[in-house]
């Protein structure tokens, strides 16, 4: 007979949407940064030419790239610890679950458990409804789909 994890799942479910606002948060202000320092190197460029405005175009133009790269980088983790978050809290009410079927059938009496299981099946599974599955919290503000659930 299997019996459901009564531990509880490792994981820190306000701090990794905490961390994925503030990741978010940075790639919004690098996205500033580099939309400001655009502007600069246009205002910086207009009358300058000439090798050192080729070399300062290229430099401008890898600082770009770097900021680009970096954004990204930084959204796809902060996706990453709401996609974290989802599975975690999923496996959470997993969980909760299996220990209520757990405790459904310890409560069962010994003629149900001795003599009925042996012809109808233990239908302690079916009498807890199943774990809903969270949706991934999404961007910018990363609010939490649903709550832990408990029977």
């Amino acid at each position: 007979m299997v019996s459901g994890n009564r531990q509880r799942v490792r994981f820190d479910f306000e701090g990794s949407l905490a961390l994925a606002r503030r990741l978010w948060a940075l790639a919004d202000e690098l996205e500033s940064a580099r939309t400001r320092r655009a502007a600069d190197a246009d205002a910086a460029r207009h009358e300058w030419r000439g090798r050192y405005a080729d070399e300062f175009n290229r430099r401008m133009a890898d600082e770009a790239t770097g900021f680009v790269n970096v954004v990204h980088g930084l959204r796809e983790e902060a996706r990453g610890w709401a996609a974290s978050w989802k599975r975690a809290m999923d496996e959470q009410n997993r969980r909760n679950r299996a220990r209520q079927v757990d405790a459904v059938r310890a409560d069962r009496g010994w003629f149900e458990r001795n003599v009925a299981d042996r012809f109808t099946g233990d239908h302690s599974d079916d009498e807890v409804p199943e774990a809903p599955e969270a949706d991934v919290p999404q961007p910018p503000y990363f609010t939490a789909t649903q709550r832990e659930v408990t029977y």
